[in-house]
C-alpha cells in the first residue's frame, strides 16, 4: 500500500512538471496556435488558388508578447518571421521591429507590400476556435480578409 501511495505522488509530481506554461502570464484565447483557411480581397479576383493551406499553410502563434508567422509548405519548408503582438479594441498588432531578426516577408508576400513593419488588424469576429481579422494596404488600396480556425 505504500509502494502505491509514492507511485501515485510520484506520477502527480510527473504530470505537473510536464505541464505547458503560458510564459508571462494567461493571455487567453490568443495563446496557441491558429491557420490561416481563408484569404480574400474585395478589389481582387481572387482565384481559388491564391491560397491554398494544403500547398503553403500559414500558421500565427502567440505567446506571451511574441507572435510567430509560420508558412509550412507541402514538402515540410518552413518559413519563419519573429515579431511580437498586441491587441486594441476590436484590434491585432503584429510588429515586426528589428529587420535583422524578422522579416515580415510572410505577411508582406500575402497581403501586399506594406509601408511599416507592423500589420494592424481589425477583429470582425472572434471566438475561442475561430476568428476574421481584416487587413487594410495602404500601398495598393486593398481590404484584404483572413479567416483563421484554432489548432
Amino acid at each position: 500500500m505504500k509502494t502505491l501511495r509514492y507511485t501515485l505522488i510520484t506520477l502527480v509530481l510527473l504530470l505537473g512538471l510536464s505541464s505547458c506554461t503560458h510564459n508571462e502570464g494567461d493571455i487567453g484565447i490568443w495563446f496557441g496556435t491558429w491557420q490561416i483557411e481563408d484569404v480574400d480581397c474585395a478589389e481582387l479576383d481572387l482565384a481559388d488558388t491564391y491560397y491554398d493551406p494544403a500547398s503553403a499553410a500559414i500558421y500565427f502563434q502567440f505567446q506571451g508578447k511574441m507572435a510567430t508567422v509560420r508558412m509550412v509548405n507541402k514538402l515540410h519548408d518552413e518559413k519563419v518571421d519573429y515579431g511580437t503582438w498586441s491587441e486594441g479594441d476590436g484590434t491585432l498588432d503584429i510588429s515586426f521591429p528589428d529587420n535583422d531578426v524578422a522579416y515580415n516577408h510572410i505577411l508582406t508576400s500575402l497581403l501586399g507590400g506594406n509601408e511599416s513593419r507592423t500589420f494592424h488588424f481589425v477583429i470582425t469576429e472572434q471566438s475561442a476556435q475561430s476568428m476574421t481579422l481584416s487587413f487594410f494596404n495602404t500601398i495598393w488600396d486593398q481590404h484584404w480578409t483572413l479567416k483563421l480556425k484554432r489548432l
